[in-house]
């Protein structure tokens, strides 16, 4: 019988040395895969709470920075919008003055600035549609409401290019309201009631909301003409027609603008009036003082649009300082939660080798310790 001089001591010793090796590197090659010192809170030690704190604070930094770069992407569209209205009222006020002194002379100059008007009404209900996020930025707190919240103003109906379809279109509403133009040369209204007429035909109603196209044009201007139905979205006085946002702890930022903003609506009711508005001879005394407060309710529209983006600037201005905050934040906490969970990857690669040495050489052992018998020594 062969006897074998290795105790079970020595073997249970072996095989637990093995056996630890074979966790240790399990262990480190975790550690070099993932690049983390530990796949369990428990294991980090007091520092677990600490680490869990911050991210939970990272994250909320993540939130609010995504809030914020959304936010400013909708400023920016919003801006260019408003610029691209201002451009196109700016337009609209060159080529009146640039036809001012034809106007009551040339049939064809006439014609053609009202066609250039209602065409300018037609490009700002494009512009004020524009979507982001498939959500409409100008319809206030109905963002998805179906066509826009800017109608079509209508289409001319014929060679007259005061003519429009369809009936009550928001053009031909005013356009029934510029027919009165006669009326201010009899004096049975003044140029200034028949705009105000105009103008207070872009106050929409305060219900329903969103309100509905006129079902009908006003005959001699009443003091309150009704509405023309150039915007049909959202029109809520109870509630904010801005956004809020969450853009830090305890601080929420609201902005935003709707399509029937005052300053669309004076631009607007200029642009209409130049569209509407026919001259005749009869009528030339009363056609120009009315186009002129025409005038006067575009350049005001005009500069409230770009006081409105110079307040979309300025919160642009302040979501750029608070996003930098939390860039600084969010670098020192990837940085402190690196050195609490991340391993160094060059100490445990060579901690792995190491440990893939020891593991060989155990293995050696315990083939040697099998092979020891008293036999070999007699």
């Amino acid at each position: 019988m062969t006897l074998r001089i290795g105790s079970q001591a020595q073997s249970d010793t072996q095989r637990t040395t093995v056996q630890l090796l074979q966790e240790r590197i399990a262990y480190t090659s975790a550690q070099v895969s993932t690049g983390y010192k530990t796949q369990v809170y428990d294991d980090i030690g007091p520092d677990t709470k600490n680490l869990i704190d911050q991210k939970s604070l990272q994250a909320k930094i993540d939130s609010y920075q995504s809030t914020i770069q959304k936010s400013a992407q909708r400023m920016e569209v919003m801006q260019q919008s408003l610029d691209q209205v201002v451009a196109i009222a700016a337009d609209v006020r060159a080529e009146y003055l640039k036809d001012y002194d034809y106007l009551d002379t040339d049939q064809n100059v006439r014609n053609a600035f009202q066609i250039k008007a209602a065409n300018a009404a037609k490009e700002i209900a494009r512009v004020l549609n524009v979507q982001f996020d498939n959500t409409y930025l100008f319809a206030g707190r109905i963002p998805q409401i179906s066509g826009g919240p800017m109608p079509d103003p209508g289409t001319q109906a014929s060679l007259n290019p005061s003519t429009y379809t369809p009936a009550n279109s928001p053009l031909d509403f005013v356009d029934n309201l510029s027919n009165n133009l006669p009326n201010v040369t009899a004096a049975v209204i003044t140029s200034a009631q028949l705009f105000t007429a105009i103008r207070t035909s872009f106050d929409p109603p305060a219900a329903p909301n969103p309100p509905t196209a006129p079902v009908a044009g006003p005959g001699v201007p009443p003091a309150a003409p009704g509405y023309n139905g150039f915007y049909l979205s959202d029109i809520s006085t109870t509630t904010s027609q801005q956004t809020t946002v969450r853009i830090d702890r305890n601080y929420d930022m609201t902005y935003g603008v709707r399509g029937d903003d005052t300053a669309f609506k004076d631009i607007l009711a200029g642009i209409y009036t130049f569209a509407t508005l026919d001259y005749s001879t009869a009528d030339s005394a009363a056609f120009f003082a009315t186009s002129d407060l025409a005038l006067d309710s575009l350049v005001q529209g005009m500069t409230s649009a770009r006081a409105v983006v110079g307040a979309l600037g300025i919160k642009q201005q302040v979501l750029e300082q608070v996003d930098g905050k939390h860039e600084q934040i969010g670098t020192f906490l990837n940085q402190s939660i690196s050195d609490i969970q991340d391993a160094d990857p060059y100490k445990a690669v060579t901690d792995l080798q190491y440990l893939d040495n020891q593991l060989e050489a155990s293995y050696k052992v315990t083939a040697q310790l099998k092979n020891l018998t008293l036999a070999n020594y007699i």
